[in-house]
């Protein structure tokens, strides 16, 4: 069994934010604080690697490499699947258009993958500031995280964190580790751990099986954005779909003038009359 990305859901970013936040209360936390963008000329480099222990799980995952660089104005991430070495995800973010390209996960998908195109954000630009205050709001919240003590990671003062058992949005008992930064709460490390998350068998029974999902910092600097390629590689012949606002809108306007021009019931009789 192989964990999946929700290319319209993630854009990449939950591979980060979810892995280090409780599921329960990332749903309740709308206090993250306002968006602090990268500083002018710099490129935040970090890339994360996301494994499922053998020993911890029911079932297998695919691990995954998530590396991002992220500036200002504009960032690139790549996710590759560490179990198959493919290319998983592949976005590019500006303020006017993200483009996202996802590989197929199976047979019924298109052999060269989809590419999605979304308006610009500057919130999807997130900075390690912003993805900390993700954490830090949930400090000490209900459903959020309690202090344990302190450490280092990577060379960085740290503190660790916790969050009760609890149950979860799926119906499972969720629980989660976390070393972050001392001084912006970026998460270093996390461990989230689903007791008894549910799922369902190819023959369409149910079960609940124990999936534990550890995500490491292996690399986090900053460099300097010269030479580096901020936009995704080709795929000429990826199946493409446009949710941009404009493009929503015109395809809105094109179903109303088919449904305006089409011959109401009933029509073809009181032709056939009138003659």
């Amino acid at each position: 069994m192989n964990r999946t990305i929700n290319p319209k859901a993630a854009l990449g970013l939950a591979l980060i934010v979810v892995a280090a936040t409780p599921a329960a209360a990332l749903a309740t936390n709308t206090a993250a604080g306002p968006h602090v963008p990268v500083p002018a000329g710099q490129l935040q480099h970090t890339v994360t690697q996301i494994s499922f222990p053998p020993a911890k799980n029911t079932h297998h995952h695919d691990g995954l490499r998530n590396e991002r660089w992220i500036g200002a104005t504009a960032g690139r991430e790549l996710v590759t699947d560490t179990t198959t070495g493919k290319v998983r995800e592949d976005c590019s973010y500006t303020l006017k258009l993200v483009r996202c390209w996802n590989g197929p996960l199976n047979h019924t998908e298109p052999a060269a993958g989809r590419t999605y195109l979304f308006d610009g954000d500057p919130v999807l630009l997130q900075s390690w500031i912003d993805v900390g205050s993700g954490v830090k709001a949930l400090l000490n919240d209900p459903r959020g995280y309690h202090p344990t003590g302190t450490t280092t990671f990577l060379g960085h003062p740290a503190v660790t964190l916790a969050q009760a058992a609890q149950r979860g949005p799926d119906g499972g008992i969720e629980s989660v580790t976390v070393i972050a930064e001392a001084d912006n709460y970026y998460p270093l490390f996390s461990e989230v751990l689903d007791a008894r998350q549910p799922f369902t068998r190819p023959d369409g029974s149910k079960g609940t099986e124990r999936v534990d999902q550890v995500t490491t910092t292996k690399t986090m600097e900053v460099i300097s954005p010269a030479g580096v390629k901020l936009t995704i590689a080709r795929h000429p012949h990826a199946k493409v779909t446009d949710d941009r606002r404009a493009a929503r809108a015109a395809r809105r306007r094109a179903r109303q003038k088919k449904a305006a021009a089409k011959p109401s019931a009933g029509y073809a009789e009181r032709a056939i009359a009138a003659r």
